[in-house]
């Protein structure tokens, strides 16, 4: 399963500021259960535990799929970057995607996705290049406008209409669109819509033939064993070691509210008086070790921020933030990034301009670092293209023959095929200028 990222969140209604779970890279290479509730719209939801005001975030991403070699870059234009900013951020994802990936899989293309200001604009990309027309997307519009005629129907006999009249259109894609805005609603710690939308989709389950089947494939596709109070706590019984046990802990928190234990404590009374001591003393232990699974979840979240927190206003007040942030690389993770990312917005937004140009630095410093930790062949490349002449194009490869493998020269090739394919003719031929003095200089090293 993707491991989501905490992120510093501003309500636009409240201003209440608040810790909220995304997810910035998409990889549904690893993780194809993404990209259902992504397409959908139902991921990085948020749900301010002040206001109750559920909004999606406006963050950048990168989206990969190594099967069709796709990376695309999403950075929402209403932030108000600056293309070096830009470009600061989509390298940083990047280099964490590469990184996380096996060597025979960092292939040309990945060095320079293919950049989108909007999530409407990137969702087209990637549909597209599933082969989907627009055509398609009138289906699925449709579908959604179906979803909502049902949450509207205010009596029996409407909501039976609406079975009768739609019956053919109620799918194996219906049910997915309706499991992904459940998952939308535990993401977003709306455990009351959640449920109502389960009752909901179940009502629809009972009413058309092999619903439950329906039902049931959907949860498989999204990775969900559980999604009702009843279901959970059979699975956390079942658990069969201690980490899938605090995985699920973790996964259905919204669910582990007050009325999650209210009713386990009703069947640890009930157990009791039906003499079922066995079973009241198992549940009992079962709901000690919820509370304590929660409890130190919650306690490693809570120092996992303030950590981050004083790492962070460290290396602001550093005497040479550079050299921090190298001694510091290690523990810079996604949670510092973000964290940092929201402070820079909510400075921007709150007119402390020193404040935002200290962060942006930090931000520049640390992308930077991670870009030194980039493939050998990588920043080779970047150095070569960065060239003002060809003579010093020569140089370079002279200086750094030992870098000249047959793994560089196939990436040479991947980058002129990746160029070519994005009609960036100029780099594409650019790099095969490279290539070709490579070459010469690999032969002349042989001879």
């Amino acid at each position: 399963m993707q491991t989501q990222e905490v992120t510093a969140v501003v309500c636009p209604q409240c201003q209440t500021r608040y810790n909220a779970p995304v997810v910035t890279i998409i990889n549904v290479t690893q993780n194809p259960e993404l990209k259902v509730p992504f397409l959908q719209h139902q991921l990085n939801i948020s749900r301010c535990p002040r206001c109750g005001l559920t909004h999606p975030l406006d963050i950048p991403l990168l989206y990969y799929d190594g099967e069709k070699e796709l990376a695309f870059a999403l950075v929402p234009n209403n932030l108000g970057l600056t293309h070096l900013d830009e470009q600061k951020i989509i390298g940083n994802l990047t280099n964490r995607l590469i990184n996380a990936l096996p060597p025979e899989q960092r292939k040309g293309y990945l060095f320079t996705p293919k950049t989108f200001l909007t999530l409407d604009s990137l969702i087209k990309a990637v549909l597209a290049a599933d082969g989907i027309t627009e055509e398609v997307l009138e289906i699925q519009a449709k579908r959604m406008e179906l979803f909502n005629q049902f949450l509207k129907a205010g009596d029996q006999a409407t909501f039976q209409k609406l079975v009768d009249e739609h019956r053919d259109e109620l799918d194996e894609h219906f049910f997915e669109l309706v499991t992904a805005i459940v998952i939308q609603a535990l993401q977003a710690g709306d455990e009351t819509a959640a449920q109502n939308l389960l009752n909901f989709r179940q009502a629809i389950a009972a009413a058309v033939e092999d619903g439950q089947e329906l039902t049931a494939a959907a949860d498989r596709k999204f990775g969900l064993t559980s999604l009702t109070p009843e279901t959970l706590l059979t699975e956390l019984q079942n658990a069969a070691t201690e980490d899938e046990f605090t995985a699920l802990v973790a996964t259905a928190r919204p669910m582990l509210d007050y009325t999650f234990f209210q009713n386990l404590t009703a069947q640890i009374d009930t157990a009791r008086r039906e003499g079922e001591a066995e079973k009241a003393e198992t549940l009992k232990a079962l709901r000690t070790r919820i509370l304590e699974a929660s409890a130190r979840l919650e306690n490693e979240a809570r120092q996992k921020l303030a950590q981050v927190e004083q790492l962070l206003d460290a290396l602001l007040k550093a005497p040479d933030p550079a050299q921090a942030v190298r001694e510091n690389l290690q523990q810079v993770d996604d949670v510092l990034l973000n964290v940092l990312m929201a402070r820079y917005e909510e400075a921007n937004q709150t007119g402390q301009q020193e404040t935002a140009r200290k962060l942006g630095e930090l931000y520049g410093l640390i992308a930077n670092a991670l870009a030194e930790m980039a493939p050998p062949e990588i920043r080779f490349l970047d150095q070569l293209l960065s060239a003002p002449t060809p003579d010093a194009v020569r140089q370079l490869l002279a200086e750094n023959r030992a870098l000249l493998t047959p793994d560089f020269f196939a990436f040479l090739d991947s980058m002129q095929e990746h160029f070519r394919r994005n009609n960036q003719t100029s780099l594409a031929e650019r790099v095969a200028q490279i290539a070709q003095m490579a070459e010469a200089n690999h032969k002349s090293r042989k001879s």
